[in-house]
């Protein structure tokens, strides 16, 4: 909880916890099981140079979501649309999500995929620098909440997987937040053990379902 300055306090859920139905399909089962309540989430965006040397961080490139039902389109506004800069991004990442969503439904590519890492994936596809450095790269890094270094070594294939699979789908978060989450996960539990580390998961009826070590 954080202190407001009237002195009381307020539960804030951090990091925003947010998921994609078709990427992950069986946390959307369970918290449809354990009646966790979910919804559409607006996960738009903007990027800005927070660089030491300017006291007011430059934005140079924002988009925005229209959301109905289980669509979520990302778009640009008119005013972003009227700078050039951002214009240009946001026509390659259009380039860049068909290009990439080709390459995953053709085998061949997909194999290579499989073979190479992210940034290996975006030197061969010779992308702006500008796209590379000011977008593709911190997104990606910040929705696997990761370094730059880490996520550059991703398995190509992991990466634009899960940006097709989210893409328009858009994502999904607790409406009560992570505290019903984990109160609605035990609401059947009568004993919590924690820092124990898994020694195996077994189906609750022993005829459906085999022991599963972990």
């Amino acid at each position: 909880p954080i202190k407001l300055q009237d002195g009381s306090f307020k539960r804030v859920d951090v990091p925003l916890r947010v998921f994609s139905t078709a990427y992950y399909p069986n946390l959307t089962e369970l918290y449809k099981t354990v009646n966790v309540d979910f919804g559409p989430e607006d996960y738009c965006a903007s990027f800005s140079d927070i660089s030491f040397h300017t006291d007011k961080p430059e934005c140079f490139f924002y988009y925005k979501n229209w959301l109905r039902n289980d669509l979520s389109i990302p778009f640009l506004t008119w005013e972003a649309l009227r700078r050039p800069s951002m214009a240009i991004l946001g026509l390659e990442y259009i380039r860049f999500a068909r290009v990439s969503r080709r390459h995953l439904q053709d085998p061949a590519s997909r194999k290579v995929l499989q073979a190479i890492t992210f940034k290996e994936y975006l030197l061969r596809g010779k992308w702006s620098e500008k796209f590379c450095n000011d977008f593709i790269v911190p997104a990606v890094a910040a929705m696997c909440t990761c370094t730059y270094d880490s996520m550059l070594n991703y398995p190509a294939d992991v990466v634009l997987d899960y940006m097709a699979k989210r893409s328009m789908g858009g994502v999904r978060r607790a409406k009560k937040g992570t505290k019903e989450v984990v109160d609605s996960l035990l609401a059947s539990v009568d004993q919590v053990n924690c820092a124990c580390p898994i020694a195996a998961v077994r189906a609750a009826d022993a005829e459906r379902g085999q022991m599963a070590a972990v």
